[in-house]
């Protein structure tokens, strides 16, 4: 029998194998996609140039993913921030320098939620409240829950003060940020390649037996159209928080009540991705030589020039977030936009000729995914450590189970998937103080306040 069945190869579920890996136990992945790296992955662009379809940043020079980009010698590339670019706006047919109004915004909203009064008290307001209570009204404060857009795509009014807080300390704060040269994909090829025999593409879950005996997995290879059943003593559970409220995986017997509870009450954030590809940077003579630009009123965020200060073909990446996540679903509607949008900002260009590629990243449309990341509501802070707790034999990890503040991003879901490991570590060889007679109680000296074990 394996030690144990790790459920989705995304960021968490690889370096979980990997620890499982390191300590010489006997585990298999399983992943219904037909490749690894979930919601972070890359693909090649017509020179080679790795773009991420995804997560596409390492936020900050300490977080846990640069463990294993250092340990396996991945070149990575300061974003250095450009000086008109992420300024330039496109208002009323006419371009503009810079946005004194939004930088305002986003600098208040920085000294707002860090003067917040703790985060207890943070996580029991709306972002909408505690902007509001910080003084900003109006087009301001209009201006400034716009921030979250893309990055915590629920209503500001249900959107946790806390978990806005924590996003924008990895992603507005100063911190540098760095892209990972060969891409997410490399990086995921490199963590699994010591046990790349034991995961299991093209073979998504149906059902997970549990009880005291162990866990029971049951899945479809769908290359060969055959079931695969699984035993082990345990198992990691990381699939996304859209995928197991759709509930397209069966718990058998049904998870306990707060678990149930966590995933219901967590929600997941709309995002859609577009990148194109194009001929010639025709854009920078109107925008300017940047990290992007923006059209005001619309339904993209913001377009991004993803190679402007390091080798690579001209590409343009697209985000759309709160705003148009209606267009889900419709990827003809959405690539339509996108060119339309381009074509208006710069009319003197042929933006069909000058187009190469194009790919539309829907992932909320995508049934692995069916979401961008989690993002906590008010109260949220709760449900994260109530999905994070162990229900031996089943243990749970990715992104949206990080409850130390980094949840919504890869290296949250890196630092999920090692804690996942280490449970389970523990679980199928438990600890003990001097001999047999003395064992510890490890349940009880390693859940965090708010979390559970068993209970049905």
């Amino acid at each position: 029998m394996l030690d144990c069945i790790i459920i989705g190869a995304g960021a968490s579920g690889l370096v979980a194998a990997a620890t499982l890996h390191e300590a010489g136990r006997l585990f298999a992945v399983v992943e219904a996609r037909g490749f690894i790296g979930g919601r972070a992955n890359s693909r090649p662009l017509s020179d080679g140039t790795p773009v991420e379809r995804g997560a596409q940043q390492l936020h900050g020079p300490t977080i846990a993913t640069w463990e294993f980009v250092v340990r396996h010698r991945l070149r990575t590339h300061y974003l250095q921030p450009g000086t008109r670019g992420a300024d330039a706006v496109f208002r009323d047919g006419k371009w503009t320098g810079g946005d004194p109004a939004r930088r305002e915004a986003y600098a208040r909203i920085i000294v707002a939620l860090k003067d917040m009064p703790g985060l207890l008290v943070a996580d029991s307001m709306s972002l909408h409240e505690a902007l509001v209570k910080a003084g900003f009204k109006g087009a301001m404060l209009e201006t400034a829950e716009f921030r979250y857009n893309v990055l915590c795509p629920i209503d500001p009014k249900e959107l946790s003060a806390r978990a806005a807080a924590e996003a924008l300390r990895f992603n507005g704060t100063g911190l540098p940020n760095f892209a990972i040269v060969d891409g997410h994909s490399k990086l995921w090829e490199m963590v699994s390649r010591p046990f790349v025999a034991k995961v299991h593409l093209n073979t998504p879950v149906s059902e997970v037996a549990w009880g005291p005996e162990g866990v029971k997995v049951a899945a479809l290879r769908q290359a060969q159209g055959e079931r695969l059943q699984l035993e082990a003593r345990t198992a990691i559970v990381t699939l996304p928080v859209g995928v197991l409220q759709a509930g397209t995986v069966r718990f058998t017997p049904g998870l306990p009540k707060r678990k149930t509870e966590a995933l219901k009450g967590l929600r997941m954030g709309s995002a859609i991705k577009v990148i194109g590809e194009f001929r010639r940077p025709f854009w920078e003579a109107r925008a300017g030589r940047g990290p992007g630009f923006r059209a005001e009123g619309s339904v993209f965020h913001w377009f991004e020039d993803m190679f402007w200060d390091r080798p690579g073909p001209p590409v343009l990446s697209a985000m759309i977030g709160r705003k148009g996540a209606e267009l889900s679903g419709d990827e003809g509607r959405i690539r339509a936009a996108y060119l339309s949008e381009i074509a208006k900002m710069f009319p003197e260009a042929d933006v069909e000729s000058e187009l190469v590629d194009i790919e539309v990243v829907d992932w909320t449309a995508d049934a692995h995914a069916r979401g961008s990341l989690s993002v906590a509501p008010v109260g949220g802070q709760r449900l994260r450590e109530d999905l994070a707790a162990p229900t031996p034999p089943l243990f749970w990890a990715g992104e949206a189970t990080n409850a130390q503040g980094n949840a919504m991003a890869v290296h949250g879901a890196v630092e999920a998937g090692r804690r996942a490991a280490i449970e389970v570590l523990h679980a199928v060889q438990p600890l003990h103080a001097t001999d047999e007679a003395s064992r510890l109680d490890w349940w009880k000296h390693t859940t965090i306040p708010g979390q559970f074990v068993g209970g049905r």
